[in-house]
């Protein structure tokens, strides 16, 4: 697993310059839509929301704080571009790289036998 700390949030950001997500939220009187694109080196924010009423429309627009930013990373890692993060940044175990995309079978993976 990644751990996301500032710096890899950071050469995640820069490596997917122009990425774009957009997430809809419907309740009964309350609907929203945030648009999520990564420019410049960072998560930016729009987010569209309306409810019932006719004058409650709104329209804001944020940079996304580190915390927000590891969380929006958290849930949509699978749809970004990584590049080398994964060997560069993980364990070594006895002189080899362990990252998932190394393992041909189950006992690569696990290496120790289970007993019951």
């Amino acid at each position: 697993m990644l751990r996301l700390t500032e710096k890899v949030i950071q050469q995640i950001l820069n490596m997917n310059e122009g990425f774009t997500k957009t997430t809809y939220q419907s309740q009964r009187n309350f609907s929203a839509a945030r648009k999520y694109l990564i420019k410049g080196g960072k998560l930016l924010v729009n987010c569209d929301s309306k409810t019932s009423w006719a004058d409650s429309g709104k329209n804001y627009f944020y940079v996304a704080d580190i915390d927000q930013t590891r969380r929006f990373l958290n849930k949509y890692l699978h749809l970004l571009n990584l590049g080398d993060l994964l060997a560069e940044n993980s364990k070594w175990n006895d002189g080899k790289i362990v990252t998932a995309k190394y393992f041909r079978t189950v006992e690569d993976a696990c290496p120790y036998k289970m007993s019951i």
